[in-house]
């Protein structure tokens, strides 16, 4: 995630907070590169600083961007939220669905060790490497965000897989996100936000193939050139964001998304809840009638003894032959 709408003064204060706490944090160093973290991380940042550098020179060759040797990017690791909190400065939490933030303008990525259950930490640093740089390039051009967290995910080589069945599932039942929805912001509630990321990946890709692999750089070009998103669209695609959206929506097989959404773990968590639901009142129903044939039975039970009673007092009281009658004292 890019904090492009960040003012230059809360930047400012996220850079001083972390700074009063930074002699008693433990930091590795490359050429281009310091991870800054608390001791609980250290071993994720020898594992980033071992790719950094090769991660750095491919996504500044994806946006065009000149070699830089002077370059300094700090990357600090938050072990939880508290920690993610102080490290940006913000002044809440940090939705838990925020596995990384960059620093528009100020060389400065946070992300948390954790990553979140849509990115592995790993992932997220080459993510917010993507944004990083990126920005670099179109500085204060509007680009969509749809396009900006698509290109990270492209940058990042994410899973494709993980994200495919909430897209599938979407186009199956007509639920795809609107792009013009997407331009200035993603959702912040679940499960929107996974498909906003699902789609602007899937998208970006779409883009990809359709333009031969260059369409995305191409673009990025146009941009760095002064030409506003629209038209650098128009000009690499020949057509609008939104007609090209709608042939990515038409790409997809109308069997698989069926599949895909009659198997999705929501559909699927919903039938479980609903069998649940049945059996129980189902149970609820046989307890209710074994209830009702018990009562029955005793109210049979009773009238049998009732009419045995009966029977037996008649017997006693008179049976023609006077044997049962009181013999008379004399």
């Amino acid at each position: 995630m890019s904090f492009r709408s960040m003012t230059v003064s809360t930047v400012l204060v996220a850079i001083l907070l972390a700074a009063m706490t930074a002699a008693a944090r433990e930091t590795v160093e490359t050429p281009h590169f310091l991870f800054v973290h608390n001791g609980g991380a250290s071993g994720l940042a020898e594992r980033l600083s071992e790719i950094a550098e090769a991660r750095r020179n491919y996504i500044r060759y994806m946006v065009g961007l000149e070699r830089e040797d002077n370059e300094k990017v700090e990357v600090r690791i938050a072990v939880d939220e508290d920690e993610m909190q102080q490290m940006t400065g913000a002044s809440g939490r940090v939705e838990k669905w925020i596995a990384g933030l960059t620093f528009r303008g100020a060389d400065l990525i946070v992300m948390s060790a954790r990553g979140s259950e849509y990115f592995k930490a790993s992932d997220t640093f080459v993510h917010e490497l993507a944004h990083l740089y990126l920005d670099k390039v179109v500085g204060d051009r509007f680009v969509p965000r749809w396009f900006h967290e698509g290109f990270a995910m492209l940058a990042a080589s994410e899973d494709a897989g993980e994200r495919m069945h909430s897209i599938l599932a979407a186009t199956a039942t007509g639920s795809l996100i609107p792009l013009d929805e997407l331009e200035h912001g993603f959702p912040e509630r679940q499960p929107a936000v996974s498909l906003a990321y699902a789609q602007s990946m899937f998208f970006i890709r779409f883009l990809q193939r359709a333009s031969g692999s260059g369409g995305v750089r191409e673009l990025i070009d146009d941009l760095e050139a002064g030409m506003p998103f629209e038209a650098a669209f128009r000009s690499t695609w020949k057509a609008t964001p939104e007609e090209m959206f709608e042939r990515f929506e038409d790409s997809f097989s109308r069997f698989d998304s069926v599949i895909a959404f009659l198997t999705s773990a929501t559909l699927l968590w919903g039938l479980m809840v609903g069998i649940f639901v049945f059996v129980y009142f189902r149970k609820k129903s046989m307890a209710r009638k074994k209830m009702e044939l018990w009562e029955l039975e005793e109210e049979l039970q009773r009238e049998r003894i009732m009419r045995a009673m009966g029977d037996y007092l008649d017997v006693g009281s008179d049976d023609g032959t006077g044997r049962n009658r009181p013999e008379e004292i004399h």
